[in-house]
């Protein structure tokens, strides 16, 4: 990540009345550590975890509604996409500087707008987990040795319908159904539509992109599969009539209320908001930097600056104005942002430190070999942790390892498609965590809160996503 990056989503969390329509409340506080692409973001918290209440009154109330939430993701994702589809593989050099102005800003009102409607499902249960045990409270009532607690919440949380990711392997998997053969699937013609197409599907905050051999070794693992292709393609097709058709039948077996459905429904809409929000990002983010290396050029500036930029400074730059470039790049090397009441102010690097030490909580030292917490995707896995706390830590993962983290983000993707399992500290259902380990269904187990200070590097462990638990082995 970068200071650009995350402070266009704080904007959202922060600035928008969309935040109090939809979670009840508000904060003013922020605080954002960055050094080298990697860092750390929070607020007061005590007040995160009173906005996590507001959003569970108004689920007891029923007065939330994720599914008006949802549609106006839709409708300023739907721009978005629009607006990186001007920019991706597209010829930026006759652009003017006044087109470039106009869409920068267009881009980001909406992309601000599309953060601050996806704090509800941030908020709603990361870190406190206040939506997970909620209905986990609501399935201990029915739970049998035979259908565990965890079996029926993973189940019931599923979103039951298709994001992007879903779209692109049924694509994937209509060209592997025509070639057959892996040699004519990366010869053809819509393979490399495809591969161009898709490229940019997890680029996170800073890349990379897919590359042909990436799809190509998804193609790969397809054929290698024990299944058929015809079999792979059709339980894709009808993955989410399965999941709609066993939440019917767990909801009736389990003769939940109204409310109770209700309840669900939010959950399964918050998950699906959260994992479109997540494609949207990835689109935008590539269009912006596709922008920046095309101003840097014409500005005779590194990628580092405009990734260490916030907007009133580039805005600055391209009217004309000042801007200390030499400052701004060696952000890069550490920064505080602190923004207090909408006004921000950095930190200077000799007091970053003695600043953290004031904020920041006191880690907690736990000594056992085991942790719990919530399952994101059932299942059962063995392999050896491999603790990610950064981009400098994924090439440690390789196929067949368990990648445990404090949490994840796009960045993480390369090294969550090697893995078997994944493991965090913090996050509860709607975590990105949560969403991929759908996407790629694999176990994973998330809020275990101890899980990167237990285990280290090396150690064989298992991940039990049936019953959430994480033991070293």
């Amino acid at each position: 990540m970068n200071l650009y990056s995350w402070s266009l989503i704080e904007s959202g969390f922060l600035l928008s009345p969309s935040v109090k329509r939809f979670v009840g409340g508000e904060f003013g506080q922020t605080v954002m550590h960055v050094v080298q692409d990697s860092g750390e973001w929070g607020v007061d918290v005590k007040l995160w975890n009173d906005l996590g209440q507001k959003v569970q009154n108004k689920l007891a109330s029923r007065t939330l509604d994720a599914h008006q939430n949802l549609k106006e993701h839709l409708d300023h994702g739907k721009i978005l996409f629009k607006l990186a589809g001007e920019v991706i593989d597209k010829d930026l050099s006759q652009w003017t500087t006044k087109r470039t102005i106009a869409w920068l800003k267009l881009s980001w009102d909406h992309y601000i707008e599309l953060n601050a409607l996806g704090f509800l499902a941030v908020v709603s249960d990361f870190d406190h987990n206040l939506l997970s045990n909620s209905l986990a409270r609501i399935l201990e009532k029915h739970s049998t040795p035979a259908n565990p607690t965890q079996k029926y919440l993973a189940a019931l949380i599923s979103p039951n319908r298709p994001d992007l990711n879903w779209i692109e392997l049924l694509d994937l998997l209509e060209i592997v159904r025509k070639y057959k053969t892996l040699n004519k699937i990366t010869a053809s013609a819509e393979f490399r539509r495809h591969a161009k197409k898709y490229k940019w599907l997890n680029y996170g905050y800073q890349g990379p992109l897919g590359t042909t051999d990436d799809f190509a070794l998804r193609a790969k693992k397809l054929l290698a599969d024990k299944k058929s292709i015809r079999q792979i393609y059709l339980e894709h097709k009808s993955q989410f009539e399965v999941i709609k058709q066993n939440q019917a039948r767990i909801e009736r077996h389990l003769k939940l209320t109204d409310h109770e459905r209700y309840m669900f429904d939010q959950a399964r809409t918050l998950m699906f908001t959260k994992a479109y929000r997540l494609n949207v990002r990835h689109a935008i983010q590539y269009a912006f930097e596709l922008m920046f290396v095309h101003l840097g050029k014409q500005l005779a500036l590194p990628l580092t600056f405009f990734r260490y930029c916030l907007r009133e400074e580039i805005l600055q730059l391209l009217t004309g104005h000042k801007v200390d470039t030499v400052e701004i790049i060696k952000r890069r090397n550490g920064v505080l942002k602190i923004v207090d009441r909408h006004k921000t102010r950095f930190i200077p690097a000799r007091q970053i430190d003695q600043t953290l030490r004031k904020v920041l909580e006191k880690e907690t030292v736990v000594k056992q070999d085991f942790v719990d917490g919530q399952v994101a995707f059932a299942g059962r896995a063995r392999g050896r942790a491999r603790l990610v706390f950064g981009i400098p830590d994924l090439g440690k993962v390789t196929h067949g390892d368990i990648l445990v983290a404090v949490t994840t983000t796009p960045d993480v993707l390369p090294a969550m498609s090697r893995a078997i399992a994944f493991v965090t500290d913090s996050g509860g259902i709607t975590s990105h965590a949560a969403i991929v380990a759908r996407e790629m269904k694999k176990p994973c187990v998330i809020g275990t809160k101890f899980a990167t200070k237990i285990f280290k590097d090396g150690d064989m462990i298992e991940v039990d996503a049936n019953k959430g638990t994480v033991r070293k082995i």
